[in-house]
């Protein structure tokens, strides 16, 4: 091999390896480039997300800022419906019950209102406050006595809204008289109603009872309590409250049926 050869030999390595070395700088720095990208590219995504979140936060605030710090304060003094106890209640004349009423706002939560009772006729019931009732106890509570027989109701108010408890008032108890009456004869059995003191009162009438006779063929008895005698002999007679009162009260009255004495 000649000297020229042996020159000519290690040029293509040296450029070979030189080429090699070029490019093997060149991926590297490609690849720093390229991360270098891929860093600059995370950082972007990083800084984007960023401030999405805080321009969402800052919405979010603003609608915050915008509304009342409790949503639900607005109407919680606002009487949507109410908790009634009772509803129906059946009082003796003479004698009391108690109610208690709860105005509830919206969300089933007293509303702490104060609650106004008034019966809707005044001259049967009369009505005070429950004054062992204490400022601690969310119930207003109401005493209501009975003046008078007959229907009546009780109408509680507070915050414009209103219910109403139904009461009918009641004899505490009734007495019922018969007599004598001869074959043919007529007689209208005394009743007697009795508030709960046992003192008589006065508002019911026949049209507010139920009279039926044990007997038949002894004597008859119309809606009015009007007895005919039938035939000789006794028959009592019971009188009760009519069931739309909703109270069972009862009395008995005796009636003896004689035969008409021939002149």
């Amino acid at each position: 091999m000649n000297a020229g050869d042996e020159r000519a030999l290690p040029g293509p390595r040296r450029a070979d390896g030189a080429g090699r070395g070029r490019s093997g700088r060149g991926q590297r720095q490609g690849f720093k480039h390229g991360a270098a990208s891929r860093v600059g590219g995370a950082g972007k995504g990083r800084n984007v997300s960023t401030r999405g979140a805080v321009n969402t936060l800052a919405a979010l605030l603003v609608l915050v800022a915008g509304c009342d710090d409790d949503p639900l304060a607005k109407d919680r003094d606002v009487t949507a419906y109410w908790h009634l106890n009772p509803t129906f209640a059946v009082v003796n004349v003479g004698g009391t019950t108690t109610i208690t009423a709860i105005p509830l706002n919206p969300h089933g939560e007293p509303t702490g209102s104060k609650v106004e009772a008034t019966a809707c006729n005044a001259s049967g019931l009369d009505i005070k406050r429950d004054s062992s009732r204490t400022d601690f106890e969310p119930p207003e509570r109401f005493i209501v006595r009975a003046l008078a027989l007959g229907d009546n109701c009780v109408i509680v108010r507070s915050g414009g809204s209103s219910d109403t408890t139904d009461v009918k008032v009641v004899p505490a108890s009734l007495a019922a008289e018969g007599g004598t009456i001869p074959v043919g004869g007529t007689l209208t059995v005394q009743v007697t109603f009795y508030d709960v003191g046992g003192n008589p009162v006065t508002g019911f009438g026949p049209s507010d009872l139920v009279f039926e006779v044990d007997s038949a063929r002894i004597a008859s008895v119309d809606e009015a309590g009007v007895v005919t005698g039938l035939a000789a002999g006794q028959a009592r007679v019971s009188v009760e409250l009519h069931e739309r009162w909703g109270a069972r009260r009862s009395a008995t009255a005796t009636i003896v049926v004689e035969e008409e004495e021939e002149e």
